[in-house]
């Protein structure tokens, strides 16, 4: 469902229920069939849940354009699952909330700022006995400023991790503080 609540407000909601077979998440652990799992955490592999799974995923995004200068965002997302062999959605948050702003001045330099949430993540340590570590979630800020000189080029500066926290995006994975 989307739409316009009054001029410059605008939003969407979106409500999806799947059924997936072989689902994929992504894991630190390379499998190996003869030896057993082998830890290898700088790479990522696709592991596939079984044939049963369930995903529910709800959206809410709402648009504000306070001006022709200035937009205004939101955006939520909210994730569960089902998981027919799988004890938890690997390195998938819960949950994601996003606020952004735009600023445009005049028609060249633009300024934006993005505050956003992510939920609690589960990293797959040991498959042979279902251990996981639990990635605590995070608040972030990020600034950015954008001049564009010509419709194919232009210059930009980003300032991210404003609020200089250390946190794991993935396992071993870590944020620059």
């Amino acid at each position: 469902v989307k739409g316009t609540i009054v001029t410059g407000l605008g939003f969407k909601f979106q409500f999806a229920y799947s059924s997936i077979d072989s689902l994929a998440f992504y894991a630190n652990n390379e499998f190996s069939a003869n030896d057993g799992p082998v830890y290898n955490s700088s790479k990522y592999h696709v592991i596939y849940a079984g044939e049963k799974n369930k995903k529910t995923a709800i959206t809410a995004n709402l648009d504000y354009a306070a001006s022709d200068r200035l937009r205004l965002g939101f955006e939520a997302l909210y994730n569960t699952f089902d998981l027919d062999n799988m004890a938890k959605p690997w390195l998938t948050p819960k949950y994601r909330v996003n606020l952004s702003a735009t600023y445009q001045p005049t028609k060249a330099p633009s300024f934006t700022a993005n505050l956003f949430n992510v939920g609690e993540q589960y990293a797959l340590v040991d498959p042979t006995v279902s251990s996981y570590r639990t990635l605590d979630g995070y608040t972030d800020l990020n600034l950015g400023f954008n001049y564009g000189f010509h419709k194919n080029f232009g210059v930009f500066a980003n300032a991210n991790n404003i609020l200089g926290k250390n946190y794991d995006l993935f396992l071993n994975y870590p944020s620059y503080g």
